[in-house]
């Protein structure tokens, strides 16, 4: 698939102050994270700048989004994180270059903050709702709750995105329990935090696995609709990306534009992952089809360039994957939408991804609700049958 931005999942530490207990990335049955170092040297930095380099210069590739990511980014401390920013700022000169962290907001202190408003750099913050929820799972080793420490690292950042050297205001990632009410923590997100742009993502499970607590996937349909509907009470003012996706989908003037897929990465935009210690790897978010995952090669940067570790079999198993629906999805009304659904979601051993996702019935219950509610607000039936189905009727 062409592209023109690359995404660098940079994994800075491959450690976490907290033990949050959904954590695919320590609890998904991939224990490889433990050989690695805790933090990148700032020495495999070099290396992986270089690699990077050359790898946009033969590529052709415009611009460079590198997210510092773990286990938790803001173990890698201040000092380094400035070096490691300085190393990819002039290494990757010749690009439109910008920085990301994804973080769960505990460690966020003043000096953090002059290190993200001198790059420029993009927060993110993990936080599950109030207290009670947050603290269900969001906990230290200890067993305390870190939903305090989140708020005051949030509020340091949202100061910053007031101030002379303004930062993006921080956005929020909220991992779905289908026991919350989400009414509830949205309002509490957006009213009561003051945060505009809120993620909230599906467990990170599939077929094998299947759903949390034997919930049933309707539920999850539930709590979308949940979402949708304090986002309109509100005045439907702040971006909550499912909400985006799915509207934009009526939005698009171009069929070739219309989304093929729920959750997958951004047209134009290719992510590869980079361990502590330079390895590659593909996508952190197939860990939860671990076997496939593990069955993939992962070279160091050392070892290959950017152009040949992408053209490995996989990126072109992935593309097909996303622009492939599932046997059972093609008589769907939904399927131009959805594409299927996430492909983590998709996965079998048995199948692959050749399944619809495991939240395919929650999925079209969220969809009708919004389609009914933009048909009652004077959204055109023709219109809508037109994007969905390319005729006349709705199923």
């Amino acid at each position: 698939m062409p592209f023109d931005t690359l995404q660098v999942i940079l994994k800075v530490s491959e450690r976490c102050n907290l033990a949050c207990t959904y954590c695919y990335y320590f609890y998904s049955g991939d224990d490889t994270y433990a050989k690695k170092p805790p933090v990148m040297k700032e020495s495999t930095a070099e290396v992986v700048a270089a690699f990077l380099a050359n790898g946009v210069r033969e590529l052709g590739i415009s611009r460079v989004l590198i997210a510092f990511h773990g286990g938790e980014p803001l173990l890698l401390k201040p000092e380094r994180f400035q070096a490691f920013c300085d190393i990819f700022k002039v290494a990757l000169s010749h690009v439109q270059l910008a920085f990301q962290v994804q973080t769960n907001g505990v460690l966020i202190n003043d000096e953090w903050i002059a290190k993200f408003q001198a790059y420029d750099v993009n927060i993110g913050i993990s936080i599950d709702g109030a207290e009670p929820e947050n603290d269900k799972f969001r906990i230290a080793n200890n067993g305390k709750g870190s939903y305090s420490e989140v708020v005051a690292g949030l509020r340091k950042v949202q100061a910053a995105a007031q101030g002379e050297k303004a930062l993006t205001a921080p956005g929020t990632i909220s991992v779905i329990n289908a026991t919350f009410d989400y009414h509830k923590i949205f309002t509490h997100l957006h009213e009561d935090l003051g945060v505009e742009q809120i993620s909230f993502l599906l467990p990170d499970v599939q077929h094998d696995t299947g759903l949390p607590m034997n919930t049933p996937a309707e539920n999850y349909g539930d709590i979308l609709c949940q979402i949708f509907d304090a986002w309109l009470e509100s005045g439907a003012k702040a971006k909550v990306r499912q909400i985006d996706r799915f509207l934009s989908f009526f939005q698009h003037i171009n069929e070739a534009s219309i989304p093929t897929d729920w959750g997958g990465q951004a047209r134009g935009t290719q992510i590869i992952v980079i361990q502590s210690d330079g390895e590659l790897s593909i996508d952190d978010s197939y860990m939860v089809a671990l076997d496939w995952r593990q069955s993939q090669k992962t070279p160091h940067v050392e070892q290959t360039s950017l152009k040949k570790y992408l053209e490995q079999p996989v990126f072109t198993d992935i593309a097909n994957f996303r622009a492939t629906l599932p046997n059972d999805c093609k008589s769907c009304c939904w399927n131009r939408v959805c594409g299927g659904g996430d492909l983590e979601n998709r996965y079998s051993k048995l199948n692959g991804f050749d399944n619809p996702s495991i939240f395919c019935d929650g999925l079209k219950k969220y969809y009708t609700h919004v389609t009914k509610y933009l048909i009652a607000n004077g959204y055109s039936r023709a219109e809508i049958n037109r994007r969905l189905l390319g005729e006349e009727r709705i199923a």
